[in-house]
């Protein structure tokens, strides 16, 4: 969630031990893939409908994540890639 804005991007999956979720929010190329291992899925239809591929502003953003259980296990990585180089 996106704590600035409201945004939020919700997924809905029982997630496994190694399991990665990708989510890529680039304006034309919004995808979600389920990474277990070396195989990878498309995962978009585990994205809540009230989701928002939301984009990071400028300078800071809070972010907050959560889990319906075994928060403790969860963990977050958020990588920001800008599209352009330069003004």
């Amino acid at each position: 969630m996106n704590v600035d804005t409201g945004e939020f991007m919700r997924i809905n999956a029982a997630m496994i031990a190694e399991q990665e979720i990708h989510v890529y929010t680039h304006f034309a190329g919004k995808r979600v893939v389920s990474i277990i291992g070396e195989v990878e899925s498309n995962a978009f239809s585990l994205i809540d409908v009230g989701s928002t591929f939301f984009q990071l502003g400028t300078g800071g953003n809070t972010l907050r994540y959560g889990a319906g259980e075994n928060i403790d296990l969860l963990e977050v990585s958020v990588i920001y890639r800008p599209q352009f180089l330069g003004w």
